[in-house]
């Protein structure tokens, strides 16, 4: 018989995340301009694209690429582009306990290549659990997709709260070295592999180049990177170069075909069908679109 007193160890949290209240994917024109406001929740600003600048209280922000802003509960806040380059800005809200995050509010931190991938993790998994984007009925509101992968709210949660303890641990804890934790290799490879899609974006690439340049088999990093980001390498080349599109449609100082062939593909007529695909409208309908919605809209 076995006699041993196993003893559960308590589980501290020094932050967490108790509900979300919106998830943005903000593609702004180099106008764009928010006046400002204040609510009783977090929200995180993360410039994916450009630079902006954020009013935080008295205070004024320059964020770039790779930095964001936590913004705490009450604080007013507003954000403008740099009237010179269009610039792509994920936004999440939530409410939340944690009183180690208050060293972090109100600062611009630039975030490591594990914190980029926890936001781009966010940012998918709220499109698999919301209908995005959010429409403004009589208020913004998240509406759940009844087809949402199982557990997902709880991922996102998770995530949300291993981004906020990897900010504290690089910000306030200080805790660096051999001794903090690593990501997982898969996540890693993954990773890397996105960077490097990101990076050559203007060159028209093979999966052989891929996986050429990581120095590792088609199959394996092709499983890890599905596994890790849910579609395959190459989906997800096409989809940044989409993304890149968009954001060249906004410059408005090339044509479609100019930008089609810039980034490898082709032909201006295979482009136009694959933005269709992923964006739900032709380029030239989307380049009309951001010239008619910008100049009103407000976050």
């Amino acid at each position: 018989m076995n006699d041993r007193a196993y003893i559960p160890h308590p589980v501290d949290s020094p932050i967490r995340v108790t509900g979300l209240v919106t998830i943005h994917y903000f593609e702004y024109g180099k106008d764009y301009k928010y006046p400002g406001e204040s609510h009783d929740f977090w929200e995180i600003m993360y410039v994916d694209r450009g630079t902006v600048f954020i009013q935080c209280g008295e205070a004024e922000h320059q964020l770039s690429r790779g930095e964001l802003i936590l913004l705490p509960p009450n604080r007013f806040h507003s954000i403008r582009a740099d009237d010179a380059k269009p610039s792509n800005v994920f936004i999440v809200s939530f409410t939340g306990e944690g009183e180690a995050l208050s060293p972090l509010s109100g600062r611009g931190l630039p975030v490591s290549t594990a914190m980029k991938g926890l936001v781009h993790a966010i940012i998918q998994e709220g499109e698999a659990a919301f209908f995005l984007p959010m429409s403004k009925i009589d208020h913004y509101h998240l509406q759940a997709r009844q087809d949402a992968p199982f557990a997902s709210l709880q991922i996102l949660q998770m995530r949300l709260e291993e981004l906020l303890i990897l900010l504290c641990r690089e910000y306030v804890c200080r805790c660096q070295g051999p001794a903090a934790p690593k990501a997982r290799f898969d996540d890693c490879i993954a990773a890397r592999i996105q960077e490097f899609l990101k990076e050559n974006l203007y060159r028209r690439l093979s999966l052989e180049d891929i996986t050429g340049a990581m120095g590792y088999g088609k199959t394996y990093l092709s499983g890890v990177f599905k596994r890790v980001y849910g579609v395959s390498i190459m989906e997800r080349c096409t989809q940044l170069k989409i993304d890149e599109a968009k954001y060249l449609l906004r410059e408005n100082t090339l044509t479609v075909a100019e930008i089609a062939d810039r980034l490898g593909f082709s032909s201006p007529q295979y482009f136009s069908r694959r933005f269709s695909q992923l964006v739900k409208m032709s380029p030239r309908q989307y380049a009309d679109s951001v010239r008619e919605t910008w100049s009103t809209r407000a976050k």
